[in-house]
């Protein structure tokens, strides 16, 4: 199946699923294979169509957002079209290979990164920012594919809802801290982002950069889970090492008064004593003070 335009070809490669009103398809150009993969977004409801292809225009026709292609009508359908990514889904990635906090934080980075050059739309930031459709390629480069299940939600979007999808990704990026509760500095993070606290992308970016030096900080340093039982602990080991210090003092002092005591008593005993003297068969007793 071909469908074209003016200046593209596109060769339906896949289907990822259709319904009366629309339907997703992966794509390659016919005439530049080399140019990689496509989605196309066929929509065919006349008015949903004419309302997305506004949106379209308005908002997603901006010169940073190079992920949308272009929108045409092709067979009384309209088919948007937007990148999509060969690299490998974040979850497929992270499922078979250990990748290290640093990996992690340097994708998190990429993540702010596309979010800061592409600047989409709250509605493309939600159908984008899902664990199962970010990507990571061989240098950790960060992208996401769109899948749009919600068309007719295209407007409703709102930056809250940008914030809440790049706080699905970043807590299955970061579960194994949050799940050992390693660091406090991004699990506040995490919530400020779940209360719509940090809605613009710059200021979501900003808010990250002290939390990633947290993660990163002393990286051979490995740190302990902060569950309710570790924080009681190590207040049990406060306590200990300040009566360990109190206990070290009082056998200190005690020693001190011990020998002051020694030298006390050996001073008094002399006192009095007799000095017995013998020159042959003389025998002289002398009488010490």
């Amino acid at each position: 199946m071909i469908i074209q335009n003016c200046d593209h070809a596109y060769r339906v490669i896949r289907c990822f699923y259709s319904t009366e009103d629309t339907a997703e398809y992966l794509c390659r150009e016919s005439r530049r294979a080399e140019a990689g993969l496509w989605l196309l977004v066929g929509i065919q409801e006349p008015v949903l169509a004419k309302s997305f292809t506004l949106f379209l225009e308005e908002r997603a026709r901006r010169e940073a957002f190079t992920d949308y292609r272009e929108c045409f009508q092709w067979e009384q359908k309209l088919y948007a079209v937007f990148a999509y990514s060969e690299d490998q889904a974040l979850t497929e990635r992270m499922s078979w290979e250990h990748m290290s906090l640093a990996e992690r934080v340097q994708i998190a980075h990429g993540l702010f990164k596309r979010l800061l050059l592409q600047d989409p739309p709250p509605f493309f930031a939600v159908n984008g920012l899902r664990p199962e459709q970010v990507t990571v390629s061989r240098s950790l480069e960060v992208r996401w594919n769109y899948h749009f299940l919600q068309v007719r939600q295209f407007d409703a979007a709102s930056p809250g809802d940008a914030a809440w999808a790049l706080l699905e990704v970043l807590e299955f990026l970061f579960a194994p801290e949050l799940d050992k509760k390693l660091y406090p500095e991004l699990e506040a993070y995490l919530e400020e982002l779940e209360d719509g606290l940090l809605c613009p992308y710059l200021e979501m970016y900003r808010a990250f950069l002290p939390v990633s030096g947290a993660l990163l900080e002393d990286p051979g340093r490995k740190r302990v889970p902060r569950t309710f039982w570790f924080r009681l602990w190590e207040k049990v080991k406060k306590l200990l090492g300040f009566l360990r210090r109190v206990l070290k003092a009082a056998l200190v002092a005690a020693a001190v008064l011990y020998v002051i005591f020694v030298l006390l008593d050996d001073s008094g005993s002399r006192a009095g004593q007799q000095v017995i003297h013998q020159i042959g068969d003389l025998v002289i007793v002398e009488q010490t003070e």
